[in-house]
């Protein structure tokens, strides 16, 4: 090991740093001296209510993502419901209908696919990514839970990464994979691009008079866009991307004015929307660092 404690050190124990693990060591297995991989984490994940439904947190994932998970082995653990498919999509203008002039449409069947993607839970996710690395499976990956990184130091051999408890870690390849407020970005002092677009992205679940047919539908407003993506259960996941000071009213509205507010953004296409469960506002930006490797 030269010296090492590992020889690729992942800082972030999110979807892409697990998968990240994952598809290192079944890359690697087989070999006569294995790498020593490690995720570093403050805490691990928690296992979700199983009778809580999807959560507020989802991803629209491809095919060629579903791919990339199904070998890092985390999609298989899904429990049923948490992976929703979509055969199909329609993208419209405010004022325009679904299937008017000012829409366009995919079906899975043009291509003869299943489906076009699937709307799949943040959280089981994680935690199938998580399960996943704790199995052997030809390799092993160490998950540090318990602390957190306090300093960085990048020598011509090795980094090493000083913990908050005292701790110090040497790799010959450190990898951020700890968000969009990076920690190891900001240690490097690699410059980044940012872009607030003054806006807010409402996520939320509804149910809704008429089937979603499976269709993730998303309609273009002069404020932005606002999506229904189908879950499992019947329910629809939104979107909905809003000036700020709209978007903190919307927020505050009780559920019956949300429903018919969001409505009205979708023109009916659903029918009547009645929210089940209590929304969120997250900030929309754009991030771009001038260096991803080094």
């Amino acid at each position: 090991m030269n010296g090492h404690d590992y020889d690729v050190l992942i800082v972030g124990g999110g979807v892409a740093g697990l998968a990240c693990a994952s598809l290192l060591r079944n890359l690697l297995r087989g070999r006569r001296e294995p790498l020593r991989i490690a995720v570093l984490e403050a805490r691990a994940p928690r296992q979700p209510a199983a009778d809580a439904g999807p959560g507020l947190r989802v991803f629209a994932i491809a095919p060629a993502g579903r791919a990339i998970l199904e070998a890092c082995g985390g999609w298989n653990g899904l429990p049923p419901g948490m992976a929703a498919p979509y055969e199909r999509m329609r993208v419209w203008q405010a004022g325009s209908t679904p299937f008017g002039a000012g829409s366009i449409g995919f079906d899975a069947a043009e291509s003869g696919g299943s489906d076009l993607g699937h709307i799949v839970d943040h959280d089981w996710l994680r935690l199938g990514l998580w399960n996943t690395l704790l199995e052997p499976r030809g390799g092993e990956v160490h998950l540090l839970t318990g602390s957190s990184p306090a300093g960085l130091e990048a020598g011509p051999g090795a980094t090493t990464v000083r913990l908050a408890d005292g701790e110090a870690l040497q790799t010959r390849l450190l990898v951020g994979a700890d968000g969009a407020d990076s920690w190891v970005r900001a240690q490097l002092q690699l410059p980044t691009t940012e872009r607030d677009y003054g806006q807010l992205a409402v996520v939320g679940h509804v149910s809704s008079e008429r089937p979603h047919e499976r269709t993730a539908w998303q309609c273009f407003t002069p404020g932005g866009p606002v999506a229904l993506l189908p879950l499992a259960d019947g329910r629809s996941s939104i979107v909905w991307s809003c000036f700020e000071a709209e978007a903190r009213e919307i927020v505050n509205l009780s559920d019956a004015e949300f429903g018919a507010r969001l409505t009205a953004a979708t023109g009916h296409v659903l029918g009547n929307l009645r929210a089940t469960t209590p929304r969120l506002a997250l900030p929309l930006a754009a991030r771009h660092t001038h260096r991803y490797t080094g």
